[in-house]
């Protein structure tokens, strides 16, 4: 739903925070779900105006119950130092804020007991998002780090586990809690939530990889050079066996050796994607050379 624009941005509530807004305030925490709204509001934000100096497009801002998603245009499409940037750029501001105001309070400029929930807010908010899973920023922080190593689409499957895990675990808290006689919805709530959103992260994560190919396309074609990662195969590994094994921010060549140790041929990475698009998945090695 949206709410308004800010900075030529749109606002969206998400429906699960809206649920999760009425259900809090029905229990008598109206000041509390405000607060918690602009905490969240200040988070978000942080994200997008950091895209937008990273000359990115951010066509809107989703509040969600974690934090929140602001749908910026190619946003990673390989570039591991421009997500790692923008998810590091919430929980930050979250910190900052809480340092201002424990400083101000310690002079004595600022009444505590009425800032200590709003402080407590920014705490949960900027740990909670650091938690490496997707789709949470420290999931994102995971993604781009891993992706340099293990490449785009194999750091995204790794974020997604490690998000189905704190899912679960949420949601056995929420569960817990349910049972104890306790009426608390909230890591219930934001179990599920997380769930649904690690099934489009998950479908995000082969999309990303086909746009990092054409990224390096581009740069390659600008710069005239790309550092190059050689990947050995058997004949007989297919398109998504080698592409598993994809370094993000250098062109991969995939050297076809026989069983006696013998190269074969050499196959590159845009041949390869070019034969996944006409082909699908399950074309072996052997047949691109």
């Amino acid at each position: 739903m949206k709410i308004g624009s800010f900075l030529g941005i749109d606002l969206i509530l998400n429906r699960w925070l809206i649920l999760l807004m009425i259900i809090t305030a029905l229990m008598g925490y109206v000041y509390h779900v405000a607060v918690l709204l602009a905490v969240i509001f200040i988070h978000e934000m942080s994200h997008a105006v950091t895209a937008r100096a990273f000359g990115l497009y951010v066509s809107d801002v989703e509040l969600m119950p974690f934090g929140g998603v602001a749908h910026v245009e190619a946003l990673f499409e390989g570039d591991a130092k421009t997500e790692l940037a923008v998810a590091l750029a919430g929980p930050v501001a979250n910190l900052i804020i809480i340092s201002i105001i424990t400083a101000l309070n310690s002079y004595g400029m600022l009444n505590s007991d009425k800032w200590a929930y709003f402080i407590s807010c920014n705490v949960i908010l900027a740990v909670f998002n650091l938690l490496p899973g997707l789709p949470l920023d420290g999931g994102r922080i995971l993604r781009a780090l891993l992706s340099i190593p293990w490449g785009i689409k194999k750091a995204t499957a790794a974020a997604v586990n490690t998000g189905r895990i704190i899912a679960a675990i949420l949601c056995a808290i929420g569960v817990y809690i349910l049972i104890s006689g306790t009426f608390n919805p909230t890591f219930l709530v934001m179990g599920i939530f997380m769930f649904i959103s690690l099934h489009h992260e998950k479908q995000k994560g082969t999309y990303i990889a086909l746009r990092d190919i054409t990224r390096k396309k581009e740069t390659m074609m600008r710069s005239g050079t790309l550092p190059v990662v050689e990947i050995a195969s058997v004949p007989s590994a297919t398109i998504k066996d080698v592409m598993r094994h994809f370094i993000s921010n250098k062109y991969n060549v995939v050297v076809v050796i026989d069983k006696d140790g013998r190269i074969k041929g050499y196959v590159g990475e845009i041949q390869i994607v070019n034969a996944l698009m006409d082909y699908g998945p399950n074309v072996i090695m052997n047949k691109l050379i």
